[in-house]
């Protein structure tokens, strides 16, 4: 296995922590102060900085620096439509190609079913516990096949992580969310796939209500 390069690895220390909100909505990015911190040239946080913004994680302002894309109510809703168009389809191609033996559906359930909550200020370790429930969606994506299809879904999936990460810890949401992976499986295992797509929009629709909460929390706070 090829080793990951410092511009991957300096992008992957930027884009855990815009999710975990470590790296703030709105936070300027200081070339300089990053490579002091990483031990890299400038070199490879330029290159990460171009791919976070083509992820719309980062923008740039010419003569002002780049800076975290906000998080707003506006951007929840269109991340979250584009989320239950990607994943709906997902189904619809499913049922066309007869699909329904989803060994990685059924592992990523076990997996996530075996998970302890984290304990701890150490917001990467939860990071770590959220990616567990993510793969679920992600798997289901990929069982497709569609590799354009899959390039959507990954062109939203980091900014979902932002709203999402913020819901990880709500008392309960272990179980249901395991739950109604469990649901929307054996409904796809038994090729009822008008009811696996519904039950699939009312997963999303009720994780969108939770979030919607939490965000209106968070801007409130900033206004406070």
């Amino acid at each position: 296995m090829q080793a990951p390069s410092l511009t991957q690895l300096v992008l992957e220390f930027l884009r855990n922590r815009i999710i975990t909100g470590e790296l703030s909505p709105g936070k300027r990015l200081n070339e300089n102060e990053l490579s002091s911190t990483l031990e890299v040239s400038r070199h490879p946080i330029r290159e990460a900085f171009r791919v976070l913004e083509s992820e719309k994680l980062v923008f740039s302002i010419p003569n002002r620096g780049t800076f975290v894309t906000e998080i707003s109510a506006e951007d929840l809703i269109e991340v979250y439509q584009a989320r239950e168009m990607i994943e709906c389809y997902a189904i619809d191609l499913l049922e066309m190609n007869n699909t329904t033996e989803l060994p990685e559906l059924e592992s990523s359930i076990e997996s996530a079913s075996r998970l302890t909550v984290p304990t701890g200020d150490d917001p990467q370790q939860y990071l770590e516990f959220h990616k567990a429930f993510a793969t679920f969606h992600i798997k289901m994506i990929e069982a497709t096949g569609n590799s354009r299809l899959i390039l959507f879904y990954n062109s939203i999936r980091l900014n979902l992580a932002r709203y999402q990460f913020k819901n990880i810890l709500r008392p309960g949401r272990i179980k249901i969310d395991n739950d109604e992976h469990r649901q929307i499986l054996d409904l796809l295992k038994k090729s009822n796939f008008a009811e696996a797509k519904y039950s699939l929009k009312l997963h999303v629709t009720k994780r969108l209500k939770d979030v919607d909460g939490i965000l209106y929390d968070i801007v409130n706070e900033k206004t406070i």
